[in-house]
């Protein structure tokens, strides 16, 4: 969404590294704003009690879960709806993004592995995924660029995805 954010809004096209997509300023911000109106529209929003935030960042996501599963998007689209309506200020939010960070990356068995390739679906969504494999298939961005694109997904990972989707 806010690749297409990108195309209807500045008639550009180009798919953004992280540091774009989370940028507060300009065409990014436009971009970001239409997407979350798009993915969280204000009747969603409504449906979220701020008077049951939690004060504790990490928190948050174990507050927004119903939402999550509902809505089918992150905690932090979310977030950056409630920022953009006022609800939630950037300083909340950006120490949202730093206590992720500061997550460690949990360590996966051998048999967790095994659906790799459906991950980056299940973290930014279908739409975007096949955007991605679109793009790839296009040719208008590298197998390097999707891999980053696609939660670092190694070229096996890759392959699977896209022959996953082939098959749905």
């Amino acid at each position: 969404m806010h690749e297409l954010g990108h195309i209807l809004l500045q008639r550009t096209s180009s798919i953004d590294d992280d540091q774009d997509m989370h940028s507060h300023q300009g065409d990014e911000r436009a971009a970001n704003a239409f997407a979350g109106q798009v993915l969280v529209p204000d009747e969603f929003l409504r449906q979220i009690r701020d008077n049951e935030r939690p004060a504790d960042v990490s928190e948050l996501e174990d507050w927004l879960e119903p939402q999550r599963r509902a809505w089918g998007v992150s905690t932090e689209v979310i977030l950056r709806r409630l920022m953009d309506t006022d609800r939630l200020t950037q300083i909340q939010y950006l120490a949202y993004r730093d206590w992720r960070k500061g997550l460690p990356v949990p360590t996966a068995d051998r048999a967790a592995r095994m659906y790799r390739h459906r991950e980056p679906k299940h973290i930014f969504g279908e739409s975007f995924v096949r955007t991605v494999l679109s793009a790839l298939s296009g040719r208008r961005i590298s197998l390097a660029k999707a891999s980053t694109y696609l939660d670092g997904l190694k070229l096996k990972d890759l392959h699977e995805l896209k022959r996953h989707y082939a098959s749905l």
